[in-house]
């Protein structure tokens, strides 16, 4: 998942109404669940790339 627009539930429903007669409730079931599993890569994808790792660790002797 690169830097991409996340299609909205609507757009997803859209897109399996092309493909899929009838099934309203679980076109519509599939298409936020889709969008929620993407949204949490995205969100978690963002995360991993913000933390900062230290470069080096300084270990001292006591």
């Amino acid at each position: 998942m690169g830097q991409q627009k996340l299609p909205t539930p609507k757009e997803l429903r859209a897109k399996l109404d092309e493909y899929v007669i009838g099934q309203d409730a679980a076109k519509k079931a599939l298409s936020v669940a889709v969008y929620n599993h993407y949204k949490r890569l995205k969100v978690s994808q963002t995360l991993a790339n913000n933390s900062k790792k230290p470069k080096s660790v300084l270990m001292t002797r006591w």
